[in-house]
């Protein structure tokens, strides 16, 4: 049987090859997991069972269970890839997606796509690199004599998306007849990474000081050695907050309700030396962040964008620096019986004065005298400072700067 990449794309001597694609009339097709922002899967692939193979590939590197192959692909075989879904783009391992008309997309700069489309067709195009990762790294085998790369799965970019939007676009306008140029003539050097999310990751930040900015949030998401991040995407993975902290922007959007950036912050209060630190450290905060998720419900729970924004209007809860405070304020709690109770006073009705509301009520004197101007929050060390030491002492004695009762 006559091995093809994409239908009408011929096997070619040296090319990848990516078999098992068609499906019998009638079969169910494979589905992989479906990441925010990829194109839309060809119902003629059976992604599952996807097998690749890479002729004339060169082993660069091994090391533990890391390794590097590289390979030189022709860019329409690389742009068809990309646009069928057999090569795609994780934003949980990149700069992330963005929303443009109601659909996610990869961060990228236009113009930089259409800066290499143009290098190409003007014959001024250097190439560069493209490095790739594949999906099922356990999977991968490869043969020193023959110097064939063989896998399951699909490929992932960790670095080239440029490059390879470059690539999608050109097989599409040479596949309509818009450009005579075949964009197989031109071949690019292709790294083959064996390797597992993280690491995927780590290789994407060594490579991500280019044109294109990283947000502060999205650099130290993908800073996946530091111990505060371990403790972070345990808290992502296990803790009422998953699904809702924001890796991409330093401010929250849409669902999530805190930052990667402002997570990493808090944690820091609480600094681990050491892995076995990070992993204990953890367990202790996945619980705690629970009893703050659900001490304040209505900002920081499962709850609707508007119905968030407005219960946000009220308390200060779901404020950075107040969440960095919480975390702050965590060692003067933990192994305490009441930890629970303590955190939980934070919502009770205090008068000072004639005016009574919640401790962290906006219009709590406390707070527009120290840290606000006009009613807006004064980001600065001394706020933030201010901040951390009144919840910390709060939490830790019952005291405020002010003289209060308890109402309820």
């Amino acid at each position: 049987m006559e091995d093809k990449l994409i239908e009408g794309q011929e096997k070619q001597e040296g090319e990848g090859l990516f078999e098992n694609y068609k499906e019998e009339k009638g079969r169910r097709k494979g589905r992989p997991r479906i990441l925010k922002g990829e194109p839309k899967l060809d119902d003629n692939i059976d992604y599952e069972n996807l097998i690749w193979e890479f002729p004339n590939t060169l082993e660069l590197i091994r090391y533990g269970e890391t390794s590097k192959y590289v390979v030189n692909l022709n860019l329409q075989l690389l742009g068809e890839s990309y646009k069928n879904g057999l090569i795609y783009y994780r934003g949980d391992i990149q700069r992330g997606w963005k929303v443009v008309k109601d659909k996610e997309i990869p961060i990228h700069r236009p113009s930089k796509v259409k800066e290499i489309i143009n290098a190409i067709q003007n014959d001024q195009w250097h190439g560069g690199s493209i490095i790739l990762n594949a999906e099922n790294k356990d999977e991968v085998e490869y043969d020193p004599d023959t110097k064939i790369l063989k896998g399951h799965g699909r490929l992932y970019v960790i670095d080239g998306n440029h490059r390879l939007l470059a690539c999608k676009k050109l097989a599409e306008m040479y596949n309509k007849g818009k450009i005579i140029q075949n964009p197989g003539d031109y071949e690019i050097v292709c790294i083959i990474d064996v390797t597992d999310s993280m690491g995927a990751a780590k290789i994407f930040s060594e490579h991500s000081l280019l044109p294109l900015r990283v947000q502060k949030s999205r650099s130290e998401y993908l800073q996946v050695t530091k111990l505060e991040n371990i403790v972070a995407r345990n808290i992502m993975k296990d803790s009422e907050l998953q699904g809702r902290v924001e890796t991409i922007s330093g401010q929250p959007k849409g669902n999530n309700v805190i930052s990667f950036n402002t997570l990493i912050s808090g944690i820091e209060h609480i600094k681990p030396s050491t892995k076995e630190q990070a992993e204990v450290l953890s367990k202790n905060l996945i619980e705690y962040v629970n009893i703050i998720v659900n001490t304040f419900p209505e900002i920081l729970g499962t709850v609707d964008k508007a119905t968030r924004e407005e219960n946000r209007k009220k308390i200060y809860a779901g404020e950075p620096m107040f969440l960095e405070a919480f975390f702050a304020a965590f060692p003067v709690l933990v192994g305490k019986d009441d930890m629970i109770e303590r955190f939980k006073s934070l919502r009770r009705i205090i008068k000072i004065g004639d005016w009574q509301g919640e401790v962290l009520s906006r219009d709590n004197q406390i707070w527009m005298d120290n840290i606000t101007i006009n009613g807006k929050i004064v980001n600065k060390r001394g706020t933030k400072k201010f901040v951390k030491d009144t919840i910390k002492e709060y939490l830790d004695t019952g005291k405020l700067p002010i003289e209060y009762e308890v109402v309820e």
